[in-house]
């Protein structure tokens, strides 16, 4: 499934969705993954530089590469958090945090390192399977807000 697909079953979750910071840029990520030492999946830094001004970015967790950042958006800052923690070196490369909850790439032993798979993680390091990668991972959520809107209005 690429991006182009999932804008085309869902298009309710398709519209302008830039972020009022502006989109990050490779630049962004460049400088992440040389401080931090970890290398973000290309469908992952494709949806934040480029979809996700046309794409739902999903939950308040959801963080962004963007340089400068308040903490609860910050991609940088939740690095730094789970450095801190041992999640890198753990092979968990975290995307999204809200409270405890946390969603990560799992990078040690991915069968398919270029698309690891999205993995929830929590405060022991102890993580369950969401999805084989980011773009499965994305089109689940979608899936899930379709739902919870038919049935919000018993459709």
């Amino acid at each position: 499934m690429t991006f182009t697909d999932l804008q085309a079953r869902y298009p309710d979750f398709c519209g302008d969705f830039s972020p009022d910071f502006g989109l990050p840029t490779q630049a962004d990520f460049d400088r992440l993954e040389k401080a931090f030492g970890v290398v973000f999946p290309k469908s992952y830094v494709e949806f934040q530089t480029r979809y996700a001004a046309r794409m739902r970015a999903v939950g308040d967790g959801f963080r962004w590469a963007n340089a400068g950042l308040e903490p609860h958006l910050s991609l940088e800052s939740l690095l730094g958090e789970a450095q801190g923690s041992g999640y890198l070196a753990l092979g968990l490369l975290p995307f999204w945090k809200d409270g405890g909850d946390g969603l990560a790439f799992q990078l040690d032993g991915a069968s398919n390192p270029a698309e690891p798979p999205v993995v929830w993680f929590m405060r022991d390091g102890s993580t369950f399977p969401l999805a084989d990668g980011f773009v499965p991972w994305l089109a689940a959520c979608y899936e899930d807000l379709r739902r919870d809107l038919m049935s919000h209005f018993n459709l």
